[in-house]
């Protein structure tokens, strides 16, 4: 257990151990674990030894802006996976990255610099590369680094997963130009809190904080951060629009139902997240006043559920579709669309198409069929997902070129190319729908989830082989097949499944044969999920296939 707090750092265990060779008892060694993980700087040697060494890589970043950048991540609590996307923006929108002028310039620097930290070891990637986070010991010392020395000496105010109930006295944070109050449980926060330098205020993932009161904004007037999300703050305060700084704000899992009209006052805002909130009302020309706006994320969010014919049409008399048209500098949209009327508004807009990395189409209702040609313009999309969609019997595509014989990835018809940059598909609740084949034109698709599809008898269909040389998974990692009753195939020929490292299959009772053969095992790294008894009646390959995988399967 210190050594896992130590990070498997030679020096910080050496250091530990020194400290510890008098300790004898149980409750000793339990004190010491205990301040590793509150406070390691408070052990005996780790400050005056183990961290100047450890400043090192630190030291060696290439530039300041890397540095700062590092530094902003002690914000995030201990083993907190960060999702890239959401840290990029957020060093955006606090200055870091003002080398580019455009927003695509400043998201690639953002992926060098985290690529640069990792390779410095001072972040630690997910297994999907989607996140990152900082292992304790390296936050530790980032956090020593900004309370001990240089220009951030005493202008970090950090305290996460501490128990609060309410937020420090509002007397420290006059100077402070960062707060991180992150997973705690405070309940409301009261009163004018003095911030003339404040600059980043997280306030994620307490779970009990439902209350900010009006005046509670009003002298914090170079606020570019506040993140919110998964609490359960019901509405915003009107003196929200003393906040004309702010350019990014999460609203994320809160239950908020109401934007504020004073909204219209964050005139530099430029990153507005409101997944997977309780929103069921924007008022109508908020979100077009919102001149500077870059990245909009409205998937899954209550305005879907809410209006009858689909959240993302008209409210009002103007649609928000034409309120998003009409945003200059958006260039990354991820939203929900719930019916087909407004998905076909939304296909005509060449503007957004471009511009979203991220959709979900759900209940539509009355729609028996859905060309995916039509998406020939989303050429930025990462992720899609499809769900209660009841009446959706096919999914029609045009793979081929007038008068073209495919015989590759290279000569598809560039309306299906769209499906390039797909990465992660989710299909859940389709209830009519009898395959899936068109993901064969996804070569870059990674993570496939598809669940509780009655009628869906084959992934990849049997009219697949006309597509060529097309082969479908070739860089898929992950796959999770549920409840799906009549589902007989994946796909009819074995795959190599270059970078598969699960497979979970629940409630897939017809389910008799996968796509493998004694080749596709990944080097052994595959982990195989299900029920023993389904696992019991799977035919193989051959007897080298089963022996392959044999030690890969866990019952569940």
């Amino acid at each position: 257990m210190v050594a896992k707090e130590c990070c498997g750092l030679p020096l910080a265990i050496i250091t530990i151990g020194r400290a510890m060779a008098s300790k004898v008892t149980p409750q000793d060694w339990k004190h010491a674990i205990r301040v590793l993980q509150t406070c390691a700087s408070n052990f005996p040697g780790m400050g005056h030894r183990v961290y100047p060494l450890l400043k090192y890589s630190y030291d060696s970043l290439p530039s300041k802006i890397v540095q700062s950048c590092f530094l902003y991540c002690s914000l995030f609590p201990e083993d907190f996976f960060i999702f890239k996307v959401v840290l990029i923006y957020q060093w955006i929108c606090e200055g870091f990255l003002d080398e580019f002028d455009d927003t695509d310039g400043a998201r690639n620097q953002g992926f060098n610099i985290i690529s640069t930290l990792v390779h410095a070891c001072l972040l630690e990637e997910s297994s999907d590369n989607r996140f990152v986070k900082v292992h304790d010991v390296v936050r530790d010392m980032a956090l020593w680094i900004t309370s001990e020395m240089g220009e951030m000496k005493g202008k970090l105010l950090v305290q996460t997963s501490a128990g609060l109930t309410q937020a420090p006295d509002f007397v420290k944070w006059t100077t402070i130009e960062r707060i991180s109050l992150m997973d705690n449980r405070i309940e409301k926060l009261t009163g004018s809190p003095t911030c003339p330098n404040l600059s980043t205020l997280l306030l994620d993932l307490n779970s009990d904080l439902q209350m900010i009161s009006n005046g509670f904004f009003q002298f914090i007037p170079n606020l570019r951060v506040l993140s919110l999300s998964n609490t359960k703050i019901v509405e915003l305060p009107s003196d929200i629009s003393n906040l004309v700084s702010l350019q990014y704000l999460d609203l994320s899992g809160t239950e908020i139902k109401k934007l504020p009209i004073e909204m219209k006052n964050l005139v530099q805002l430029k990153t507005l997240i409101l997944c997977k909130s309780k929103l069921s009302s924007i008022p109508q020309g908020l979100i077009s006043s919102l001149l500077m706006l870059q990245a909009v994320g409205m998937l899954n969010c209550g305005l879907y559920d809410q209006v009858a014919e689909g959240g993302i049409e008209s409210y009002g008399n103007e649609s928000l579709v034409e309120e998003l048209e009409s945003l200059k500098y958006l260039t990354d949209l991820s939203v929900t669309i719930a019916s087909a009327s407004v998905f076909m508004r939304f296909l005509s807009s060449r503007k957004l198409l471009t511009c979203t990395h991220a959709i979900c189409l759900k209940m539509f209702k009355g729609s028996s069929s859905l060309n995916l040609s039509s998406l020939e313009y989303l050429k930025d999309l990462g992720g899609l997902k499809m769900e209660d969609l009841d009446s959706l019997r096919e999914i029609k595509f045009d793979w081929t070129g007038k008068g073209k014989e495919t015989v590759g990835y290279s000569s598809l018809n560039p309306k299906v190319k769209c499906f390039h940059g797909l990465r992660r598909v989710v299909i859940n609740r389709c209830q009519m729908l009898k395959n899936l084949t068109w993901l064969i034109f996804a070569p870059n698709l990674l993570y496939l989830t598809i669940g509780q599809c009655d009628e869906i008898e084959e992934v990849i269909g049997k009219g697949a082989e006309d597509g060529g040389n097309l082969s479908p998974f070739t860089k898929l990692k992950r796959l999770e097949l549920n409840g799906l009753p009549q589902l007989k195939n994946v796909y009819r020929n074995p795959l190599p499944f270059l970078y598969l490292d699960r497979i979970e299959v629940v409630g897939c009772p017809k389910l008799k044969r996968l796509p493998l053969n004694s080749n596709s095992a990944n080097q052994g790294r595959v982990v195989m999920v299900g029920k023993q008894e389904w696992w019991n009646e799977l035919e193989w390959e051959d007897e080298a296939t089963l022996t392959t995988f044999l030690p890969s399967f866990k019952a569940i």
